[in-house]
């Protein structure tokens, strides 16, 4: 069954109106919340989660919480957990993570990898994930690498703090490096003495002496919980309080505990021993289980009592007890009533599990030692378990029921093949020993049948196919007596690897058929995908092409339903292959380039592999073998990482042809020796045969043909026998090869025929297009023969266009590039006039900036960068406090790269700048530098004309005219002075070479931006004279002396009025 959804885990807790803020540490979680990870690590009692909270409140992002608890020490809940806690900060996020668990047993990097990738496509805010309570999970096995992984991988709007007692065992350094982790610690967290007061002034309205807080924060070493306890017991006396504390035999966390609990009324304080049992304390739990009505009140008098619980949640309120208060009250319970507690216990168990919550439900029967109810819920959760890719929760259960290890058999059962997913087949044989004993103790006939289908499995995994087979075999026959289908299905399916594995593809194709056929009811679409996934393989190596497609496109489907990364690079994978053996090679390509995308979106290494390796063969068979030597190298290192024997030796087998072709027989023996020692290690049979093949065709070819003739003779042999018909018909054409240059013409026609013959039964020759071009000679030798010549010279032709193929591709490929300018523009900023931004040709609307913030900061970063993060950070919010202002700064470039480029805004050092690789084009710079150039020129040069004329046009109006923001006014002001400096330079050289018309009109956009510049004035008087128009002299003087007479009540300067007399006269 799914795990019950407890949405109290994923509430943040609220804020206590008597909760005291601590500005110094809510400024460092802002000013460093940009960064991947934020550790905050203390002893119980220190405030993480007060402190956490009160942060989250004052955020302005979304906050993502999950409260960690004991189950989350299994990976999938955990997973589970962090998907929930996303969907309750984001209800529209939907992974496919939660329902793959049950189907895809991925590892932890795998997991991280694909939850990483859904949050980076899904999610484009900026966002914090809380993990409280880290150190509850943080020693069980698959939670670091799995955490590792995430914070690896964790795209730039993701943000996480974990909280826990202790710092956690990650790989901090790397981070560290990256600027990517902070931390505070039980040292930040400690009360000052000034907090002390604060907090008491606030809870108790009392006004502690500075004296007194510093022995108070001395006596407690700053510990809130310390605090908060004491200050319960003020009335009494706050000093003789502490002085007690300090004598009494026990920690100080208890006496003043004791204390506090002491001072409740009876009622209140039975009530919270009891009530403590249950982890949040539920109103309607809590009168179930205590067997009362008055929960709900008495829980709202502990929490006006600031007795250490919060609240959660507005109308249906939980509520958690402080995990040392409730500690302290379960010990105290034990104590005074042990009888009690353990009745309490089994209630509260009946109550979980009557509610789904089995995990509970168990967990609460062993602390009651009702360990056979305990048995019963573990017996029937098992499978749901299971399904539910909980190995760590069957392995607790196996632990907590070892006593009645024999009556949950169908525990021991799931967690055998739990294990032997995960790798662990000692773990796994252990477990269904166990299983075994149990079910003949119960003689369950279904149960034993099961355990013989799980042996077969360990038994094909250790590599013992043959044991195997015997097995599987022995439990379909036992289940079609006793009419299990499915598990008769699943014996069949495991007999049909271990057939493949030992080259019996016939009996394969058999039992994988009768397999599929089973399961085909719709009830178990899975294990039917899983099932035509392997027949497709087996078909595929018998030649039956078109068949092996269909079934192949089947499992392809019922993968695509249900959204499982893994199988669905699996089955493009299997289709790319069967495009290149057709012949489509762009096809083919292009499928496996989707595949890739899809092993990288599962994060399945071996599944990359295996596409890695059939791209590589496609380059090699269309001739790109520098392509295909890089793309197999890529593969042969992540394959050293994941262990599969076999594809190492598929792969160093394409080295090896890579390096024959070359004619470098040295390293293609030496590839082949490694591909030989690895299919030793994988105890491959028909792997070995496959190289041995390719050996006896070298040999042949390096003048040992009797040796080389030999092997071929014993592979062509062995291929018959076993069916692999692909690898036989390759191997017959090398034997032909080698009668043919061994002077036997007539042999090498009769083994070509065969090959031939082999390939049409196959469906495809593409294993033989690609050896065409070095068997040229003995194909165009025997192109007359009637028997072989039509199809010698049809494969000749073929092998020639797989070249020409790649040929054409590089010349496009070439042509495409050499169009491609070394600087591509990306983004065209206007700043002059109409603020407007066009990225690829096309503006960034109002819109998509998302906010008027962004957008202005993209035009300061442009125009000022690289510029100083507290000189950015002055300009926008020189209100806020230093780390909100740093952290509202994160969050608006991350915002600003989503709208413009990931690439084109960095911050590195203190110091934000435009990346050079960016492509921005700004008007401004564009303007300034066309100036600069111009007004470096002496009057008169012919170059200067044209850079003040192209300054001119690129000013087409003021400064970022519809942004009123203040700190573009001095810049306005600025680039106008400097646009009127460049108008009067440009008037003088048109003046100079008396085109007074164009002159006049540039002199008067001049006057546009300053309209009482003498200068000017006595530049356009000089121009209209040189126009020859002494009315139009006149008439500009006469107005502009009004004009200077009214605004500002004076006469034109003396050099203005002696230039007009001169100009008149």
């Amino acid at each position: 069954m799914p795990r019950p959804i407890r949405f109290v885990k994923y509430a943040i807790p609220a804020r206590s109106p008597d909760l005291l803020r601590r500005p110094r540490l809510l400024d460092f979680l802002h000013e460093n919340l940009h960064r991947k990870l934020i550790l905050v690590a203390a002893a119980a009692g220190y405030g993480k989660t007060s402190l956490l909270a009160d942060f989250a409140d004052d955020l302005d992002s979304p906050v993502a919480w999950c409260r960690l608890d004991d189950t989350d020490r299994d990976l999938s809940a955990l997973v589970v957990d962090v998907v929930n806690a996303l969907q309750q900060a984001f209800p529209a996020f939907q992974s496919a993570l939660p329902s793959l668990l049950a189907e895809v047993r991925g590892s932890p990097e795998q997991l991280a990898s694909m939850l990483a990738r859904e949050i980076e496509s899904t999610l484009d805010e900026y966002f914090v994930l809380v993990l409280d309570d880290f150190h509850l999970i943080e020693d069980a096995s698959p939670i670091i690498p799995f955490m590792d992984a995430l914070l690896a991988n964790l795209p730039e709007q993701a943000h996480i703090i974990v909280a826990g007692r202790a710092i956690p065992a990650l790989r901090l350094a790397t981070l560290a490096a990256h600027q990517q982790v902070a931390g505070l610690s039980e040292e930040h967290l400690r009360f000052t003495p000034a907090e002390a007061q604060a907090l008491v002034e606030l809870r108790n309205h009392v006004a502690l002496p500075e004296a007194e807080a510093e022995t108070l924060v001395a006596n407690t070493e700053g510990w809130i919980t310390g605090i908060l306890l004491t200050t319960h017991l003020m009335w009494q006396g706050l000093m003789a309080g502490l002085v007690r504390a300090n004598q009494a035999q026990g920690p100080l966390y208890e006496y003043l505990a004791d204390e506090v609990l002491d001072h409740q009324p009876e009622t209140l304080r039975r009530f919270l021993l009891e009530s403590a049992v249950m982890p949040e304390a539920e109103p309607a739990v809590c009168d179930a289980v205590l067997g009362r009505a008055d929960s709900a009140e008495l829980l709202r008098q502990a929490e006006a009592r600031r007795l250490f619980l919060s609240a959660v949640g507005d109308e249906a309120r939980t509520y958690q007890y402080h995990h040392l208060f409730r500690d302290f009250l379960i010990a105290r319970l034990r104590v005074e009533d042990p009888t009690r507690l353990c009745e309490l216990q089994a209630r509260a168990a009946q109550w979980y599990a009557a509610n789904g919550m089995v995990e509970t439900a168990v967990t609460f029967y062993v602390l009651a030692g009702q360990l056979p109810e305990a048995a019963r819920v573990a017996e029937a959760n098992a499978e749901a378990m299971f399904n539910a890719g909980r190995l760590v929760t069957l392995r607790r259960w196996a632990e907590q029921l070892a006593p009645p290890a024999y009556d949950v058999p169908q525990l021991h059962l799931f967690l055998s093949i739990a294990e032997t997913d995960a790798g662990g087949l000692d773990a796994a044989e252990a477990a269904l020993m166990q299983a075994e004993e149990g079910f003949a103790r119960h003689s369950d006939e279904g149960g034993a049948l099961r355990v013989e289908t799980q042996r077969s499995l360990l038994l094909y995994r250790r590599g013992k196919f043959e044991q195997a087979l015997a097995v599987a075999q022995a439990a379909a026959k036992r289940a079609q007596v006793i009419k299990r289908l499915a598990s008769e299905a699943l014996a069949l399916r495991y007999a049909g690897l271990c057939q493949y594995a030992l080259g019996q593809l016939a009996s394969a194709e058999e039992s994988l058929n009768r397999a599929q056929q089973f399961l085909q009811d719709g009830s178990h679409e899975y294990m039917l995908a899983l099932t035509l996934h392997d027949l497709a393989l087996v078909l595929r190596a018998r030649g039956q092409t078109a068949r092996a497609a269909r079934a192949q496109q089947q499992a392809l489907t019922i993968w695509r339903q249900r959204s499982a990364p893994g199988p669905v690079a699996l089955a493009l994978n299997n289709i790319g292959w069967d495009l290149h053996m057709l012949g489509q090679y762009e096809a083919a390509i292009a499928t496996y380039r989707e595949a890739l995308d899809w092993a990288r979106r599962a994060a399945s290494n071996r599944t990359e592999v295996m596409v890695l390796a059939g791209q590589a063969d496609v380059y090699a068979d269309i001739g790109n073998r520098e392509a295909a030597a890089e793309v197999y190298r890529q593969a042969l290192s992540k394959a050293e990482q994941v262990g599969d024997w076999a594809l190492l030796t598929y792969l160093c087998r394409g080295m090896a042809r890579l390096d024959r072709w070359a004619g470098n027989f040295a390293g293609a023996l030496e590839w082949l020796r490694r591909a030989a020692l690895a299919a030793g290690e994988g105890k491959g049979e028909s792997a070995l045969a496959n190289l041995e093949s390719l050996r006896g065709i070298l040999l042949v070819e390096m003048g040992h043909r009797a040796e080389g003739r030999r092997a071929l003779g014993k592979v062509c042999a062995e291929f018959e026998k076993s069916g692999a018909l692909v690898e036989y018909s390759q191997a017959l054409f090398f034997r032909a090869c080698a009668e043919f240059r061994d002077g036997e013409p007539d042999e090498a026609a009769r083994s070509l025929a065969q090959a031939f013959a082999t390939a049409e039964q196959v469906g495809y020759d593409q294993m033989l297009v690609s050896e065409a071009l070095l068997a040229l000679d003995m194909l165009e030798a025997l192109s007359p023969r009637s028997d072989v010549g039509p199809r010698a010279a049809a494969l000749v032709s073929r092998a020639r266009a797989a070249g020409n193929a790649w040929a054409q591709a590089q010349r496009t490929a070439d042509q495409s590039v050499q169009a491609i300018p070394d600087h591509q523009v990306v983004l065209k900023v206007t700043a002059l006039g109409v603020a407007r931004v066009l990225k690829h040709g096309v503006e960034i609307s109002k819109t998509e900036w998302t906010s008027q913030r962004i957008r202005e900061m993209f035009f300061y970063l442009v125009d000022r960068a690289p510029v100083q993060r507290d000189r950015v950070l002055d300009a926008f919010w020189p209100d806020k406090p230093p780390g909100r202002a740093v952290n509202n700064l994160y969050q608006t470039l991350f915002r600003l790269r989503r709208t413009v480029g990931e690439s084109v805004i960095v911050l590195e050092e203190q110091v934000c700048r435009l990346s050079p690789t960016a492509g921005v084009e700004y008007d401004v710079a564009q303007f300034e530098e066309s100036a600069r150039r111009a007004l470096a020129l002496l009057p008169g040069d012919l170059h200067r004309l044209g850079l003040l004329a192209s300054a001119v046009e690129y000013y087409t109006g003021d400064y970022l005219d519809d942004l009123p923001v203040e700190w573009a006014l001095g810049r306005r002001r600025e680039l106008s002075t400097l646009y009127v400096r460049v108008l009067r330079a440009y008037a003088d050289e048109l003046m100079n070479l008396t085109r007074y018309g164009e002159a006049r009109a540039v002199l008067g956009r001049a006057l546009g931006v300053e309209p009482l510049d003498d200068e000017l004035h006595e530049r356009m008087l000089v121009c209209l004279a040189g126009l020859g128009r002494r009315h139009l002299v006149v008439d500009y003087y006469m107005r502009y002396r009004e004009t200077m007479r009214s605004e500002l009540g004076l006469d034109p300067p003396p050099e203005m009025r002696a230039l007009y007399s001169r100009l008149i006269e």
